[in-house]
């Protein structure tokens, strides 16, 4: 901003001094009044004032500018004089170079204590004391072996989920209800394993039933984390079967007498799989027999059969509309047999959605059975 010519005002007098001595009048005159002496103002002789006042302070900017070159200058020609020596110093000699790396050198030495071990193996094997480790190791369940080799032809995904359930009654030892009392065993590691494999089947119901299978996965860790913990404290041999885990969980307190079961327990964990596996087994059952039927009719017929009084209402509505969800038959018989051929698909999915469904009642009956024989039949609702 730049003050106006009008509101400038110049000491000067009007007329010189007319007498010696005597002290001049000097009269205030305003920047037109003086002008108007000379010149009228003309748009020249403004603009002239303002470049003079905008050179003016240039030339104090360019000033002060100089000035702090020159203090910079200054300051840093001091700080080289102390300390130009410990700059220009070279850093090489206080910065080690890099140790060379090691040298790989072949294991030689050790070689030749394997060649000497062999010898006494042959040695120690003649006499009979060195052959308890493999009770041992036969104590546990020995059911990774499968029992006998697949039959040929391909198959759908049900027949693993049968030959997992037979495998894990084959190893347990016993027959189905001998005399009512439910001799018949099944091993816990391969038991766990056939629920795991179920699971596969459970899926290809479609993203309806994923409530399912999420329950199943969490019984399922229920009841290895039980499996887990009991075999720590009595003993893995001790609770191999189903029968003696669920006699140790029982020994150790932690269920209620009448069938009142504790969760998270083993106990409560299998018998909610085995109400799970009695639904999927009426599901496919009902499906091998009536071919006509919708999947989503036989699903509900199954689910009121084997479920449907062990669930609050809530439950009950919500299985209800995953049930009506689920997808066409032929849809579901493509999942089952992905790698079956289209003529033949429909006749080996029904053949062996009833040979699943038997191996799914005789471990369901064994598995019942267990439980009331040991007090551990939970009717109450979730």
């Amino acid at each position: 901003q730049h003050t106006p010519l009008s509101s400038i005002s110049v000491d000067m007098p009007l007329s010189p001094m007319k007498e010696p001595g005597a002290a001049p009048a000097p009269t205030l005159l305003s920047a037109p009044t003086l002008l108007g002496h000379r010149r009228q103002p003309t748009p020249d002789s403004v603009v002239e004032l303002l470049l003079l006042h905008e050179d003016s302070e240039r030339c104090t900017q360019r000033d002060e500018a100089d000035e702090r070159e020159r203090a910079s200058l200054e300051l840093g020609n001091e700080l080289h004089a102390d300390f130009g020596e410990i700059i220009d110093a070279p850093l090489s000699p206080h910065t080690p170079p890099p140790p060379p790396p090691p040298r790989p050198q072949p294991p030689e030495q050790p070689l030749p204590p394997p060649q000497q071990q062999p010898q006494p193996l042959p040695q120690a094997s003649s006499p009979p004391p060195q052959q308890p480790p493999p009770p041992t190791q036969s104590s546990q369940p020995p059911p990774r072996r499968s029992p006998s080799p697949p039959p040929p032809g391909p198959h759908s995904i049900l027949h693993a989920a049968t030959r997992a359930f037979e495998a894990a009654m084959a190893a347990g030892g016993g027959s189905d209800q001998e005399d009512g009392a439910g001799s018949g065993e099944m091993d816990v590691e391969l038991l766990v394993a056939a629920f795991r494999t179920n699971l596969a089947v459970t899926e290809v119901f479609g993203s309806m039933m994923t409530p399912a299978v999420k329950n199943d996965l969490a019984n399922l860790d229920k009841l290895a984390k039980a499996w887990v913990a009991l075999g720590k404290r009595r003993g893995a041999a001790q609770v191999a079967t189903l029968r003696g885990l669920l006699e140790a969980e029982r020994a150790s307190g932690v269920h209620k007498p009448g069938g009142v079961l504790r969760d998270p327990s083993a106990g409560i964990a299998l018998t909610w799989l085995r109400r799970s596996l009695a639904f999927q087994r009426g599901l496919l059952q009902g499906l091998a027999a009536d071919r006509g039927a919708t999947l989503s009719a036989v699903a509900t017929a199954a689910y009121k059969a084997h479920l449907e009084r062990y669930h609050n209402w809530v439950l009950r509505g919500t299985f209800k509309v995953c049930l009506g969800g689920l997808p066409a038959r032929d849809v579901f018989l493509d999942k089952l047999g992905p790698e079956l051929r289209p003529a033949e698909r429909a006749e080996v999915c029904y053949r062996e959605a009833a040979e699943v469904g038997e191996a799914m009642r005789r471990a369901d009956e064994r598995m019942g059975a267990l439980l009331v024989a040991l007090d551990m039949d939970d009717q109450r609702k979730a």
